[in-house]
């Protein structure tokens, strides 16, 4: 066989399906959207303008409360003077189960109301003098100091009930803001709902898209190791085809693995996760690695057994060739004696002549233009009749290949 023109398999090619390996898988955290992070953030600043709008109105309805106190304060204090005056006025009265009883009711107003002011006692006292005057202008200053007193007293009233009123429109406005803050606080809580339940789809959806990935992934490897194995089971037919020997029982076996763990690949989900598995596809992997490099190996044996047997066969069946046509020139039998042994090896499995090799090789030697006998005479005839062309025996190619030829016939060394 010529090496030169045989189809010799190159296992290194069986390494493609590696490149499905590379397949990215892009991951990232799952977040809320954009219009719901701008919806919280209005929310939040609205939320404290909310806020600050309470502060003041609860700091104006302090300011009211403190103004009705002392609205209420002059009232009372007016009031117990007034009390104050009926008691020091009954006491000069005649003593009489009335002015006891109204003594009596005085006396427990003046408890609640609290104490008189001097200016209140002098005033009475004032009052009293007048009232027990018998002139007109006793009677009339008396009058303006009463109607002075029934003034001062409605302004008091008026003054609380404009205090009580503000207090009221104060309480309003803060009962409103807060209010207006609870519904900003139950948006905010809606908001923040939203962006919850957006986050929880995103990252639902996020992962859904990383295990798609990673079954696209998984599903690429998975080919991988498949096409892997049925490469590397044509390449050890190939290979025990052309005559390379032990690769076909190992090739079926590692490349059958390799389907199998790519078909597993495909069927089971949860595997590349364990262990085991990972320890085991290690194994398999370097396993069909080797094989691999066995294959390489025996085929780069049997493409350099090939070209050395072309090289030998081609140089051969040359040699023999010219000994054949040079034997009538030397008047010997060279080949005669040669042909028994010819015939005892190339035969056929029932011992006959294998006409398919005479063939090759006379198509050969047809080829090398050694079919002649009358043609070229060869180089080594001039050596094997004892003479040379070649002033340096050292320099003929022949003589240099076999340095018997460098002996004329029939001498010894």
């Amino acid at each position: 066989m010529n090496a030169k023109t045989c189809a010799v398999p190159r296992p290194f090619l069986l390494l493609w399906p590696v490149l499905f390996l590379f397949a990215g898988c892009p991951s990232g955290p799952g977040q809320g959207g954009p219009n719901t992070v701008e919806e919280i953030h209005r929310i939040t600043t609205e939320l404290g303008g909310k806020v600050d709008t309470i502060a003041t109105n609860q700091n104006a309805l302090i300011e009211r409360q403190k103004d009705l106190e002392a609205r209420t304060g002059e009232r009372m204090q007016l009031a117990a003077d007034q009390v104050d005056g009926a008691f020091y006025v009954n006491e000069r009265n005649a003593v009489n189960p009335y002015q006891r009883l109204t003594g009596e009711k005085l006396k427990t107003a003046a408890s609640l109301l609290g104490q008189p002011t001097p200016e209140s006692q002098k005033r009475v006292i004032e009052e009293l003098r007048l009232a027990l005057g018998a002139s007109q202008q006793d009677q009339a200053l008396l009058a303006a100091m009463l109607e002075e007193e029934r003034g001062k007293a409605a302004e008091a009233v008026a003054a609380r009930d404009a205090a009580l009123k503000a207090v009221g429109a104060a309480t309003v406005q803060v009962q409103s803001a807060t209010t207006a803050l609870q519904t900003t606080a139950t948006k905010l809580t809606s908001a923040e709902e939203r962006a919850r339940l957006e986050a929880a789809v995103a990252k639902d959806a996020q992962e859904a898209k990383a295990k798609a990935q990673a079954a696209n992934t998984r599903l690429h490897i998975a080919y991988g190791f498949m096409g892997l194995g049925g490469l590397l089971i044509v390449a050890a037919i190939v290979a025990t085809f052309l005559h390379v020997p032990g690769v076909l029982a190992g090739g079926l076996a590692g490349g059958g693995a390799l389907l199998a763990l790519g078909w597993l690949l495909t069927v089971l989900e949860d595997l590349l996760r364990k262990r085991w598995f990972q320890i085991s596809l290690g194994v398999v992997l370097l396993a069909a690695v080797g094989i691999v490099g066995v294959l390489i190996y025996r085929a780069w044996k049997t493409r350099r057994k090939a070209t050395m047997d072309a090289a030998i066969g081609q140089g051969a069946i040359g040699a023999i060739q010219e000994a054949k046509n040079d034997d009538a020139k030397l008047g010997r039998e060279v080949y005669t004696s040669l042909r028994p042994y010819l015939k005892e090896w190339f035969v056929d499995d029932d011992g006959k002549p294998d006409t398919t090799i005479e063939k090759e090789i006379d198509q050969r030697l047809l080829a090398l233009n050694l079919k002649n006998p009358q043609g070229a005479e060869a180089a080594v005839l001039n050596a094997l009749r004892g003479v040379s062309t070649v002033t340096d025996p050292a320099k003929d190619p022949h003589v240099a290949k076999d340095p018997i030829l460098a002996s004329p016939p029939g001498g010894g060394s």
